[in-house]
């Protein structure tokens, strides 16, 4: 009997509801969920791949919450630093100890990290000599040149600092007139990703995959149908 292949983008409704909490619409592309269901067989096809939608679905709201609540940290970070640079006295160690207390908060995501408008990372914890900088990352450039962006999720990259493969969560700092004056970001390791689809069990031969906004691959895992 043929194999059956089935692509299934289940983000839909969620992300509708993720909107009300200030996501913008590139959300929509960052989070293509892109679940491959691959050498379904014989009578268990239809058994498979219902259950393979629930999951799916179930993938969804998970992935949602982590985004959530990464989101929230993002926001509590950046509204912190933003009031600093309008009080005209940015006290850098105080900055430095809230985001190293909002990372700690939430077991999936890296260290908060902040940069000036030039996109030196000058706010986090263990930052290098000399400092980093991620003038040419997508999210610096894209944030920077439109204030209207909210919540942004860039591709996954290779942290400059950390050394991993991460997906960036970020949001642009603004002066008090609106002027850009860096950006702030948390990061999901891939590994923390792939963990999360490990719990996902789909039943015959099957892969599972994250995608980014160009659909290139975050994470996967692979079900051989003997486990």
């Amino acid at each position: 009997m043929s194999n059956v292949v089935t692509s299934l983008s289940p983000i839909g409704a969620n992300l509708r509801r993720l909107y009300r909490f200030g996501f913008t619409a590139v959300i929509g592309f960052a989070l293509c969920t892109l679940l491959s269901l691959a050498y379904l067989r014989h009578d268990g096809d239809s058994r498979i791949a219902t259950s393979a939608l629930s999951q799916a679905r179930t993938l969804e709201l998970l992935f949602a919450a982590q985004i959530n609540a990464i989101d929230v940290t993002v926001l509590a970070a950046r509204d912190v630093i933003e009031q600093e640079l309008d009080d005209g006295h940015v006290r850098r160690e105080y900055i430095n100890a809230y985001l190293e207390t909002l990372g700690q908060r939430h077991p999936n995501a890296m260290s908060i990290r902040a940069t000036d408008g030039k996109g030196a990372v000058i706010y986090g914890s263990d930052l290098p000599t000399p400092r980093s900088n991620v003038s040419d990352r997508n999210y610096f450039i894209k944030l920077r040149e439109d204030p209207a962006v909210g919540l942004y999720i860039d591709n996954a990259i290779v942290g400059r600092i950390d050394k991993e493969w991460v997906w960036p969560f970020v949001r642009r700092i603004n002066t008090s007139n609106g002027t850009f004056a860096g950006v702030v970001f948390s990061r999901m390791r891939i590994t923390e990703i792939e963990k999360l689809l490990q719990q996902v069990q789909l039943g015959g031969k099957s892969v599972i995959e994250i995608r980014d906004k160009d659909f290139g691959l975050v994470a996967r895992d692979q079900w051989d149908g003997n486990q």
